[in-house]
């Protein structure tokens, strides 16, 4: 995830901790408790890919999970340390994960964090994602999709609250597809006055072909995709795609 990714939700760490950080967690946690518990022992070690402020991570840990979490924004990261101060948490990029090999049994991204890959990004991400598992380690994530971005990333919206106002503005160039977030937030400061805080986030489709092509090359084997609207039952969730997938026994050269 680029520099500029970070520079984004850096500005905007608390808005987001606010209006979006526990969305993922609320949506899909019954969900990846199943499947983290049919593929992986109790007390599991479990990396969050791109953990955000650590909803997630909270959650998995009072599940008794040994979790993880690393995320570009080191004001996420700030956060998510202040929210789970018994695990682990570490500011770096995905495509260069600053853990040992087969570290983990088990690693979630969720909430399109893997859609903010450049499309040269995300099999470098995928590979390291499958360095730092356990031969047999799961992988679960998700993604938007093509439909998802044509679907929902378009228009704008508002949110007003006492300390928060924040409109966004959503567009989706179906030709690159690449979806462009734009956040303007307004913060009341002591004084009475409003502080303006402004991000520009980008997110890019990876269809599943490629994805999976991805995958393989990475070492995943036994990859399955279900759609979150229909076998989540989130008919809000239209065009979101999440895949599960074991690292194999050994990594492709």
């Amino acid at each position: 995830m680029s520099h500029a990714q970070s520079t984004g939700y850096d500005t905007i760490a608390d808005v987001y901790d606010v209006l979006w950080g526990e969305v993922s967690t609320r949506r899909y946690l019954t969900a990846v408790l199943g499947w983290l518990r049919d593929a992986a022992a109790p007390g599991a070690t479990v990396l969050d890919l791109a953990c955000g402020t650590g909803q997630l991570a909270a959650a998995l840990r009072q599940h008794h999970f040994d979790v993880a979490g690393i995320d570009v924004s080191p004001a996420m990261i700030a956060r998510a340390r202040t929210r789970v101060p018994d695990a682990r948490f570490e500011v770096g990029d995905l495509t260069a994960l600053p853990f040992p090999p087969a570290s983990f049994d088990a690693a979630v991204s969720l909430f399109d964090s893997l859609n903010h890959l450049t499309p040269s990004e995300f099999p470098v991400a995928l590979a390291e994602s499958a360095r730092v598992l356990r031969p047999g380690g799961v992988l679960l994530f998700d993604l938007n999709t093509d439909e998802g971005f044509r679907a929902r990333w378009k228009g704008s919206s508002a949110e007003v609250r006492d300390d928060l106002v924040c409109a966004t503005r959503v567009r989706y160039d179906a030709e690159r597809g690449e979806g462009e977030y734009l956040i303007t937030a307004f913060r009341p400061r002591p004084d009475g006055a409003w502080s303006r805080t402004d991000a520009v986030l980008h997110e890019w489709a990876h269809p599943e072909p490629v994805v999976r092509a991805a995958l393989a090359q990475a070492g995943f084997e036994e990859v399955e995709v279900v759609a979150s609207d229909t076998a989540l039952g989130l008919t809000s969730d239209r065009g979101r795609s999440f895949y599960r997938c074991r690292r194999g026994a050994r990594l492709k050269p």
